[in-house]
């Protein structure tokens, strides 16, 4: 089954009439980063490969629009947002993004 909010996010399908707003994969990325207690500056250390570095002042601006786009006030607005709008999954284990695609055997962990 897709997950129709990422399908929305990838593809931009106006027609199944997103609500809210628009992350870029990137965003996602660092929601659900967030999600999992890393700090700015673990984030920074994280996305930054070979070519690309991001300094943690890039990743407060990406941030601070994220927070923006949510109408969240701090980093747990951000969370909360995340896990009621489905963007990312709570288990008793782990915090993850959720599946573009799943089996239709996987029906998902209740929060």
């Amino acid at each position: 089954m897709v997950n129709k909010f990422l399908l929305k996010q990838i593809v931009g399908v106006k027609s199944m009439k997103q609500k809210g707003p628009f992350f870029t994969l990137f965003e996602i990325r660092i929601i659900e980063l967030i999600c999992k207690e890393k700090t700015i500056k673990e984030i920074a250390f994280e996305l930054s490969t070979e070519k690309k570095s991001y300094s943690h002042r890039t990743l407060e601006g990406y941030r601070d629009r994220i927070q923006e786009k949510m109408g969240a006030k701090s980093t747990l607005g951000i969370v909360y947002y995340a896990i009621r709008h489905g963007i990312i999954e709570v288990t008793k284990t782990d915090i993850r993004i959720q599946p573009l695609f799943s089996d239709s055997s996987n029906t998902g962990t209740d929060i």
